[in-house]
């Protein structure tokens, strides 16, 4: 259950976890639950029949009726009680060999918090537990046992799990703070960096916390610091290439999109060869980018300087293609099915060669791009979202 529940976590954070899986996982977790809670109660009722003579008279018996209340009441709420149940048993356990007066029940119950509290604190436990199953097996047998340097142990390592969790709370603070300077680039880094961000707002909310939730908060923090340094490193590329471009580049680019909305003109008049004449299907009209910031958005990582392009043999196979993809060479599509976006894009490729990049993920308002360059020159790929464009293009995209 507990390799299960990671699995889920782990899609719930690629955002691939739909309402449906969230229900069946959780009549499961229900079933779980209703098969221990059910062991737990025929345990109980055992625990209750051998301790029944304890709980008439003597100096012991309100202590013994206290326990078996309290896990009582707990199943009878349809809560498991796992730490009532193993307090009972060492109870018992204790009052089979006759050791147990009132001030030992105390000193059970204290020793059985103490327990109980560090369990709670993993990273205590290293310490604490040599040193707690050395107390049980003094108290087994008899022996007065001393909790204090036990609870001063204990108290340190609280202390330091509350300055961990500030320190969490910090950093979460500051991945959300700087994801609002990066949220309008396009591109599956931020879209994944938004949902991580959304997960550390709901961490940041929380109260006290178990260990688990703390280690999944800690994790969350180091995936969601990963990301953000990775989309900014696309922020400080676009803002650099459009340093780089200048003014006459980028009116170059935008009459390639029309994005300065006067007329458009046809990106194959320049991207397509005079004696390679384009026919578009009927009523396909290229999808231009929004933005220039679109455009750019997304921009990859900067790679080797450009070697220059050699034509490949004249009897080379041209290898097969994905659908909606497309190799680029020269600023031109030399195989793939003809498209006006896919011959505006290629045009744009020739600029960002010149700049020396190798990757380029780009969107416009129907679809989403990705080109990688290689010493071939360019492989394009496109789809309706970045999930689709890897499931689809991905593998061969990155040279397979």
């Amino acid at each position: 259950m507990q390799a299960q529940q990671r699995q889920w976590q782990e899609a719930q954070q690629s955002g691939h976890v739909s309402t449906t899986d969230v229900d069946a996982w959780r009549a499961q977790l229900l079933g779980a639950r209703d098969e221990v809670l059910a062991e737990q109660r025929a345990e109980f009722a055992e625990l209750e029949q051998q301790l029944a003579p304890h709980t008439v008279d003597g100096e012991l018996a309100m202590g013994v009726r206290v326990l078996l209340d309290a896990a009582r009441q707990t199943l009878a709420l349809g809560n498991l009680a796992t730490d009532s149940l193993r307090e009972l048993r060492d109870t018992r356990d204790t009052l089979g060999g006759g050791h147990l007066d009132g001030a030992r029940l105390a000193t059970q119950q204290e020793l059985l918090d103490l327990e109980r509290s560090a369990r709670a604190l993993p990273a205590s436990l290293v310490e604490l537990d040599p040193l707690i199953a050395q107390a049980k097996a003094r108290f087994a047998q008899g022996e007065d046992v001393d909790l204090g340097p036990l609870w001063t142990l204990l108290e340190r390592h609280m202390g330091a799990a509350a300055l961990e969790r500030d320190a969490f709370d910090v950093r979460a603070d500051t991945v959300i703070d700087e994801y609002a300077s990066v949220r309008h680039l396009a591109g599956e880094t931020t879209q994944r960096l938004g949902r991580l961000a959304d997960s550390l707002r709901a961490q940041r909310r929380l109260g006290t916390m178990s260990a688990a939730a703390r280690a999944r908060y800690g994790q969350t923090l180091v995936e969601a610091e990963a990301l953000l340094a990775e989309a900014q490193a696309e922020f400080r590329a676009a803002q650099e290439v459009t340093a780089t471009f200048g003014q006459d580049a980028l009116s170059g680019l935008l009459d390639v999109f029309n994005l300065d909305g006067g007329d458009a003109p046809d990106p194959l008049a320049t991207a397509v060869p005079p004696s390679a004449p384009v026919v578009s299907a009927p009523g396909e009209q290229p999808q231009a980018p929004a933005s220039i910031g679109d455009l750019l958005a997304g921009l990859g990582q900067f790679g080797e300087p450009p070697a220059r392009s050699t034509a490949a043999p004249e009897t080379a196979t041209p290898p097969a293609l994905p659908e909606d993809a497309w190799l680029v060479r020269g600023g031109q599509i030399s195989s793939g099915m003809t498209d006006p976006g896919a011959a505006g894009v290629a045009a744009l490729l020739a600029h960002a060669e010149t700049l020396g990049l190798r990757r380029l993920d780009m969107a416009d308002a129907m679809s989403v791009w990705s080109a990688r360059r290689s010493d071939d020159g360019w492989r394009l790929g496109r789809a309706e979202d970045w999930e689709a464009l890897d499931e689809r293009t991905g593998a061969w995209l990155d040279g397979a």
